[in-house]
């Protein structure tokens, strides 16, 4: 029997989960910039009114 056949498969599935979990930390970086400009504006908006 061949071992190597029967981890072929195993190894484009790592490659797949791996490529995932990069994306998602892509997202998440992108989304928690986004969160911090909108917070940001937010602030600015809010002292803004404040101080008028």
């Amino acid at each position: 029997m061949d071992v190597r056949v029967e981890t072929d498969p195993v190894r484009p599935i790592t490659d797949l989960m791996r490529e995932r979990d990069q994306e998602l930390e892509r997202m998440i970086a992108r989304d928690r910039r986004l969160l911090a400009a909108v917070l940001a504006g937010l602030c600015v908006a809010g002292l803004t009114l404040w101080l008028a």
